[in-house]
């Protein structure tokens, strides 16, 4: 079985793949049950973009396995998306452009702050999506 950081590498480059254009908060998910957006460019010591450095969000709900299910349309404002950690764990991850790699995080059980899932939970998930969709 693959990795926590290569099946999420594998949903985040289809992604990638899938989307049209940068759009921030445009979910480019390739998979229903999963939640990717694109979140911004770093920015350089002038403020401007790098667009050498994509950042994205992956939302997984506590309830992906359900059949069916499909990712709940979140609130949002004009500048970002209403997160509801009782029922989602949100991971940041980030593109290196000019090296073509991902930077996830390192310690998934400081990463995963939602108060209703665990690593366990959030690492079944994964695995199922990820034999659903990799074959």
């Amino acid at each position: 079985m693959p990795s926590l950081d290569e099946m999420l590498e594998f949903f985040l480059e289809e992604a990638r793949i899938e989307a049209d254009g940068y759009v921030i908060g445009e979910d480019i998910s390739p998979v229903p049950e999963l939640k990717i957006i694109f979140d911004g460019f770093a920015e350089d010591d002038n403020g401007d973009d790098d667009q050498s450095s994509e950042s994205y969000a992956i939302f997984i709900h506590k309830d992906a396995m359900k059949k069916g299910f499909a990712f709940p349309k979140h609130d949002d404002t004009p500048w970002t998306v209403v997160h509801r950690p009782n029922e989602e764990i949100c991971l940041s991850a980030w593109y290196n452009n000019e090296e073509c790699y991902w930077t996830l995080p390192e310690d998934w059980s400081v990463a995963i702050n939602s108060k209703n899932l665990t690593v366990k939970q959030f690492e079944d998930i994964l695995s199922k999506l990820y034999k659903r969709y990799s074959d």
